[in-house]
């Protein structure tokens, strides 16, 4: 049996490495609006991806795709023997794995009692869009895109002046207001507590959390994210009900 794919043109890690990040703002709001977007296709299937990073967007042709399900659970389905990397986990992840290691173990086969929720892919995008805005990691990563202990131990513990001093000294505030103020939103440290009351999503995932209610749950539209380098005061992002957005496509295809 053979499965035939579209063929990639190059990762968003390959693309940052040629600087567009901080710069090109129309580019960085299209790459956000497709990884938003094939987000929200997972959801609407009770799917969460569990690893979104620069190494699992790819570029086909003129649209960027999520790709490699190798981590995805059910909302609300323990992550088990499957860690996502810890440099685009979320705080609650992360205080799961720096548990598993202080108790003398490995991260692999400590996770049953995370479960895969929406919030985690809200952290794990805004962490892709620090990335993208600001030209630098949000925490530094190996090659495997993990962290080390210290780095671990610093995003268990995130707080909002964690993220106040990065966004300061990558200048973004005057760069890009309403963009910082989706990120401020993106890498809230409160995942929210608020069960899922669908019985067959499993155990309850924090799936209804301050990352959502604090209208995240909405793709970037082209009004939304200014392609300028200046500041804009023109525009707003509002919530729009529980969904991303009505248009809503395939993770694995192009947009109409």
């Amino acid at each position: 049996l053979c499965v035939v794919m579209q063929r990639g043109d190059r990762n968003l890690l390959a693309a940052l490495q040629h600087r567009f990040a901080s710069i090109q703002w129309s580019l960085v709001k299209k790459i956000g609006e497709d990884v938003l977007h094939a987000m929200a296709h997972m959801h609407s299937k009770k799917l969460v991806h569990g690893d979104i990073k620069p190494l699992n967007v790819m570029a086909v042709n003129s649209s960027w795709l999520v790709i490699d399900l190798d981590v995805a659970r059910k909302i609300g389905e323990a992550y088990g023997d499957k860690a996502p990397s810890s440099g685009y986990c979320a705080p609650e992840m992360a205080k799961a794995m720096l548990a598993a290691l202080a108790g003398g173990g490995g991260i692999v086969g400590a996770l049953y009692g995370v479960f895969a929720s929406i919030a985690g892919d809200l952290w794990s995008f805004g962490v892709v869009l620090f990335f993208m805005a600001a030209a630098c990691q949000l925490l530094a990563t190996d090659l495997d895109n993990n962290l080390g202990p210290g780095d671990l131990a610093l995003l268990a513990n995130w707080s909002h002046a964690d993220l106040n001093k990065r966004l300061f000294e990558r200048n973004l505030p005057k760069k890009n207001s309403l963009l910082v103020d989706l990120l401020t939103k993106l890498l809230e440290p409160d995942p929210g507590t608020s069960p899922s009351t669908t019985p067959e999503w499993g155990p309850k995932p924090r799936d209804s959390s301050a990352r959502k209610a604090k209208a995240l749950y909405v793709a970037p539209r082209p009004d939304n994210l200014p392609s300028t380098t200046g500041p804009t005061t023109a525009t707003t992002i509002t919530p729009s009900g529980p969904a991303y957005s009505t248009r809503s496509k395939s993770a694995v295809g192009p947009r109409a």
